[in-house]
């Protein structure tokens, strides 16, 4: 048996990169459809600008998280429009809801990140941390976050709007229960 969670609404990141990417577009096209109108072709900027931006806004579309879907031994990341992403429960060293995980941050020009939100590779860290953890982010709220430590060094992030209801229903399905990271216990002083 499995069970569907529905990803949490987008933070404010996500929302101003989505908007700026669809009113940046919306420009180009006014721009187009108004030469259009009076006769005149359009500038080849305009329209140059409007597909580019166009096919940013699909391509983010396409690679945003849709559902998760946790079954016996596998967590399903749904996507929108492309192929999703499957996580074998069995190689799951850790997992642990992380709302103060810090800032999702592209690591390069070709990544969706911030449009629809983060569907692939991103660098991840707290506002005042030197210091960025890469993980694989499937998502649009990193105050959702839940942070899967995997065998082999690689972390997957995923935002579900219940994270706690998510982590029952990995702990319930998975072969082995991750377990939370461990922390050091304090040292004891020695008496001289």
């Amino acid at each position: 048996m499995s069970q569907t969670f529905k990803p949490a609404p987008p933070g404010a990141v996500a929302i101003i990169w989505t908007l700026g990417f669809i009113g940046g577009f919306a420009f180009f096209a006014v721009r187009i459809v108004l030469a259009a109108s009076a006769g005149v072709s359009p500038d080849l900027y305009d329209v140059g600008g409007a597909f580019i931006l166009l096919i940013c806004i699909i391509y983010g579309w396409a690679r945003s998280a849709k559902s998760y879907r946790v079954s016996e031994g596998e967590l399903n990341i749904d996507r929108a429009a492309m192929k999703g992403v499957s996580v074998p429960l069995e190689m799951v060293k850790s997992a642990e809801s992380k709302p103060d995980i810090g800032s999702f941050f592209n690591m390069s020009m070709l990544s969706s990140g911030g449009l629809f939100g983060w569907g692939g590779r991103a660098n991840v860290r707290k506002p005042m941390d030197i210091n960025s953890m890469v993980a694989y982010v499937y998502g649009a709220n990193p105050k959702n976050s839940v942070l899967f430590s995997i065998e082999g060094g690689k972390n997957i992030i995923v935002t579900p709007a219940d994270p706690q209801g998510f982590l029952a229903a990995i702990r319930k399905a998975s072969v082995r229960p991750p377990t939370a990271p461990a922390t050091n216990p304090p040292k004891k002083k020695r008496k001289h």
